[in-house]
């Protein structure tokens, strides 16, 4: 073969072989952007009814799109036990830790919650308190039953306390003591019965208070309790506040982990929220963002955040969500 053959032979085969692999490596992992580390993972009824296949195939994009962090966003939701075995098969918590440690990702495990929460903050103050004392015990019985199954597996890294923080309910004298209560009191439960596992949260800003009050707030959170990492939601897919202004409420509270030592993610929605609360009065529902516009967010929330974890893959961002989840997939 001569010489400009051969030459004119490899360049075909290097364009080959670029637009095959291009074909099958999601674009958003290709590029050079701010890259998803972790993702939420929600439990619904539904996976209880998961076959070994489809938490495989959940698994398989979560490699492919470089994944390392998971968080559990409940064991419990309204009563319902995500870590308990059904017909002697294995438990949707017990599928996720298991093919995270096949994986070398962490799991950090939410407790308990209800779907009640965001009424019963509304209302009075010794309403509120009897709620959060509830909800303390239910969370205490929930770490102590996870725990024997969750420390069988090396990926557990830690536990997530699921009642999500925002700028407009808190924020009084009266209601930040009742909070910092309840937190102080899991954080403190927490270290006690597994020492090395980290502990985390997530908050939301609203724009509703100064960036100094915010910074206060968490600072003021985060000397009280034991809590490792603040995971921020940047509140774009929700509607909360606008991609531009995101980083006003970023600074305040990545500063107030900073001076407290602690971790500060960022949580990416990559959804898109068309129906509930504030926008109607029909039940949530959200679809998937355009690629576009996660772009963006990564971009804007790089700067302050170890790392950034997208709510939520599974629906939003893999095949499994759908033609629309699928597209953000591979854009």
């Amino acid at each position: 073969m001569s010489s400009a053959r051969r030459l004119t032979f490899k360049i075909f085969f290097m364009v080959f072989f670029t637009v095959v692999v291009m074909d099958v490596i999601p674009c958003h992992a290709q590029k050079d952007y701010p890259r998803l580390n972790g993702t939420f993972i929600q439990f619904t009824a539904s996976h209880l009814k998961w076959k070994v296949e489809q938490w495989r195939e959940l698994f398989s994009y979560f490699r492919e799109m470089g994944l390392e962090y998971l968080v559990i966003q409940w064991s419990v939701f309204d009563g319902i036990k995500f870590f308990e075995r059904s017909n002697a098969e294995a438990s949707p918590l017990e599928m996720i830790l298991e093919l995270a440690d096949s994986s070398a990702m962490t799991v950090n495990i939410g407790l308990a919650m209800d779907s009640d929460y965001w009424k019963k903050i509304e209302e009075k103050p010794d309403q509120v308190r009897a709620y959060m004392i509830q909800a303390l015990i239910l969370a205490r019985q929930t770490a102590d039953e996870v725990k024997t199954l969750a420390l069988n597996y090396p990926s557990f890294q830690g536990w997530y306390i699921p009642q999500e923080i925002d700028d407009a309910h808190w924020m009084s004298e009266e209601s930040r003591k009742i909070l910092f209560g309840y937190l102080e009191d899991i954080s403190s439960y927490l270290r006690k019965i597994s020492p090395d596992k980290h502990i985390s949260i997530s908050g939301f800003a609203t724009a509703r208070v100064k960036p100094e009050a915010l910074e206060e707030f968490w600072t003021e959170l985060l000397s009280v309790t034991q809590i490792d990492k603040v995971l921020f939601q940047d509140g774009i897919g929700i509607g909360n506040i606008k991609d531009k202004v995101a980083a006003v409420s970023f600074e305040p509270v990545s500063r107030a982990a900073k001076t407290a030592s602690r971790d500060f993610y960022v949580v990416i929605e990559v959804f898109e929220q068309v129906d509930g609360s504030p926008i109607n009065s029909d039940p949530f529902y959200a679809v998937p963002a355009k690629w576009r516009r996660v772009r963006n967010q990564l971009r804007i929330s790089a700067p302050f955040a170890r790392r950034l974890i997208a709510f939520s893959i599974p629906e939003y961002m893999t095949p499994m969500g759908g033609d629309k989840a699928e597209i953000l997939y591979w854009d």
